[in-house]
C-alpha cells in the first residue's frame, strides 16, 4: 500500500468556507481508503472539508495499492487540489509527489570474455564476450565496450557492435533476470607483430540497474606464435655398393616431414635414369609409375 497525507492550511485572516479537496487515484494503483468521509468517484476521491477556521490545519489520508506488475523504477506521479469559493486564488494544486517504485530487484551483471590461446600473425582473432543478469530485477540499456587491440584491426562485431575512435560499444535494450546474451569481435591481428607478443583485452559492461557496475571481464590473453608451415626433407640412398650389368639394384627414398604443420597431399615423385628399368615399388606409399 501506499498512503499519502494531504495537509491543508488556512492561512487568510478569515475563514475558508465550503472547502472541498480532490485528489485523483494515480496510475498504477487502485483505491483502498480515505478518511474524513472522503469518496471515490470516476477515479477522483473527493473530501466535502467544509469551513476551516483562520490559522488552522487539516490533514486527510488516502491509500492505494500499488499493481504487482509495476516494473522496478517506475514513477507513481500524484498531485492534490483544494479549492473554496472564499479564496479567490483556489484552486490550488499540490508540489507533486513522485514515488519509485522498488520491489527490491536489483539487476547483477556478469561478464566473461573468451578467445584463442595462440594466433598467427595476419589472421582473424575472435573474442566472444557473454554478458549475463543474475540479478532479480531487469537490465535496462546495458552497454558493453571492447577496445580494440593495439596490436590488431577491426574486422567485424555483431549484433549491432559498433566502432568508434578504437572502441567497439554495443548497447542491448534489456537482460531479464537470468537472461544471457553472447557477442563477438573479431579482429585482425598486425602481420609485423612478432612471435612470443602477448595480446591482451578486457571488456566492459554497465547498467543503470546495477549499481555495482561497470564492471570488467578477466583479462583475455592470446599469444602470437610461429606461422604454422609444413616443410618437407627427402633423401634418397643406393642400397648397393657396386653393381653389374643385370643385377637389380635398390634405391631407399625417405620423405621426412621437419615443418610444424601437417603436409597433405604430399606427392612424391623419381624419375628412373635411363640404364635401369624398373621392377617395383614398396612402402606405405600409392605408387604410380609412368613410362
Amino acid at each position: 500500500n501506499l498512503a499519502y497525507t494531504i495537509t491543508v492550511t488556512n492561512n487568510g485572516p478569515s475563514d475558508a468556507q465550503e472547502v472541498v479537496v480532490t485528489d485523483p487515484i494515480p496510475v498504477g494503483t487502485s483505491f483502498v481508503s480515505a478518511d474524513m468521509g472522503g469518496m471515490l468517484e470516476n477515479g477522483i476521491v473527493t473530501w466535502n472539508v467544509g469551513t476551516i477556521p483562520a490559522g488552522e490545519t487539516v490533514t486527510l489520508s488516502l491509500v492505494v495499492l500499488v499493481d504487482a506488475n509495476l516494473a522496478d523504477g517506475t514513477i507513481i506521479s500524484n498531485i492534490a487540489r483544494v479549492e473554496s469559493p472564499t479564496d479567490p486564488d483556489t484552486p490550488k494544486e499540490s508540489d507533486p509527489d513522485e514515488t519509485p517504485v522498488d520491489n527490491n530487484q536489483m539487476a547483477m551483471l556478469e561478464i566473461e570474455k573468451m578467445a584463442p590461446a595462440t594466433i598467427e600473425a595476419g589472421q582473424e582473432l575472435v573474442y566472444t564476450i557473454t554478458v549475463r543478469n543474475t540479478g532479480t530485477g531487469a537490465a535496462r540499456n546495458v552497454v558493453v565496450t571492447d577496445p580494440v587491440p593495439v596490436a590488431a584491426t577491426f574486422v567485424s562485431a555483431d549484433n549491432g557492435g559498433m566502432l568508434a575512435n578504437g572502441l567497439v560499444t554495443w548497447t542491448i535494450a534489456a537482460l531479464q533476470p537470468g537472461e544471457a546474451i553472447t557477442l563477438q569481435l573479431i579482429v585482425r591481428v598486425g602481420d609485423q607483430i612478432a612471435p612470443g607478443s602477448v595480446i591482451i583485452n578486457v571488456a566492459t559492461a554497465e547498467t543503470p540497474d546495477d549499481p555495482n557496475t561497470p564492471i570488467s571481464s578477466d583479462p583475455v590473453r592470446t599469444e602470437v606464435v610461429e606461422p604454422r608451415v609444413a616443410e618437407i626433407e627427402v633423401e634418397k640412398t643406393l642400397l648397393e655398393t657396386s653393381v653389374t650389368n643385370g643385377d637389380m639394384v635398390t634405391f631407399e627414398i625417405r620423405v621426412r616431414s621437419v615443418g610444424n604443420a601437417d603436409a597433405l597431399n604430399l606427392v612424391v615423385t623419381d624419375q628412373l635414369p635411363a640404364s635401369v628399368m624398373f621392377i617395383d615399388a614398396t612402402g606405405d606409399l600409392l605408387w604410380m609409375v609412368t613410362y
